[in-house]
């Protein structure tokens, strides 16, 4: 037999000095994360905790959207478009956190990696599903700093086709190349890219500075937003009238846009700073335990961030009913109560 080094977390980016060895069918052996220790469970429980606590939130949010609440009678492509956005986001975290919770207890039932053929498929779902909610929330960060700073709007199309179609086409089209190489199955924690493969390292070192431009990306676009709502807010008073309203209406709508980003940094905020301390040297375990507690966690971030512009909408129009100013423009409403939500789309 002879000897290799791997990878033994699911995120690292770089090879540790552990030596294991090449089996004589050729195949390389693996080991399982934290197997010979208690961070096996910590880990895998932790994440099928944080992963079913996800799925009741994001399930909740879409039949409450969808089923339950008054815009079940409405087309959904009358709907305003952070309520779409919702969504997309819930429907992505659902799969998501289905098909993750499929990995962890796999691994748990049989305390060893998930099978080759299975764990494959779990790894391009799970590919599929990371850059489709990262390409949609990169889509409304740049909608919010387009609407601010541009005074535009960034055209989706019939049924949001171009959203719909770069943010499952683009991560598919990256799936097929994988599976084409032979890149997707067991990482030793969890099913993406195959630990086996020579490939391995640079590919996660790729996936990862593709996770962490998206992160920094983001919160540019979302300081910009903010820098731009603070400089128009103190010099509203040079506005006419109609200037001033449309103003505020696009403030209101970019707003309700960076509230999602702000959703997309807490649910990855912990991959990032992993991802950067790997490429230095391989984090602790606390830091594995972090990651996948928060990333998995995305379905409670979009409820909240739901639930937030939501409220900001119904109190931002309560306030502007109350002092007569009407808004111009083309834009959908929907009643609440005593209050009229209303949103440019």
């Amino acid at each position: 037999m002879s000897k290799t080094a791997l990878p033994d977390f699911e995120n690292s980016t770089i090879f540790n000095s552990t030596s294991t060895t090449v089996r004589d069918d050729g195949r390389v052996f693996l080991p399982v994360f934290g197997q010979s220790g208690v961070w096996f469970w910590i880990i895998h429980i932790g994440g099928a905790s944080s992963l079913f606590i996800s799925i009741c939130f994001s399930f909740g949010l879409v039949v409450y959207l969808g089923v339950m609440g008054k815009r079940r009678s409405r087309s959904f492509w009358t709907w305003k478009l952070p309520e779409r956005l919702v969504i997309y986001l819930a429907l992505c975290d659902l799969l998501w956190s289905i098909s993750h919770s499929i990995d962890h207890y796999i691994m748990i039932t049989l305390y060893d990696h998930v099978p080759d053929l299975p764990c494959a498929i779990l790894g391009f779902l799970l590919n599929e599903l990371i850059f489709m909610q990262a390409i949609v929330v990169i889509f409304t960060a740049i909608s919010a700093f387009v609407l601010v700073v541009k005074n535009k709007k960034l055209q989706l199309g019939r049924y949001d086709w171009r959203l719909l179609t770069s943010s499952i086409g683009i991560p598919a089209g990256i799936g097929f190349v994988f599976v084409h190489f032979d890149l997707l199955g067991p990482s030793g924690a969890w099913c993406l890219i195959d630990g086996r493969n020579p490939l391995y390292g640079l590919v996660m070192s790729v996936m990862s500075v593709a996770m962490i431009f998206t992160f920094l990306f983001n919160l540019g676009c979302y300081a910009a937003v903010v820098f731009t709502v603070w400089r128009i807010t103190k010099n509203i008073a040079n506005f006419n009238n109609k200037e001033a309203t449309a103003k505020k209406n696009c403030i209101e709508t970019a707003k309700t846009l960076v509230i999602f980003v702000i959703a997309y940094a807490g649910q990855w905020w912990a991959y990032t700073f992993y991802s950067f301390w790997a490429f230095v040297e391989l984090p602790p375990e606390w830091c594995t335990l972090l990651t996948v507690v928060f990333s998995n966690m995305g379905g409670v971030f979009n409820f909240f961030a739901y639930s937030r512009f939501r409220k900001s909408l119904i109190e931002g129009d309560c306030t502007s009913s109350k002092s007569g100013t009407d808004s111009p423009g083309p834009v959908t409403a929907t009643s609440t109560g005593d209050c009229t939500v209303t949103i440019t789309t």
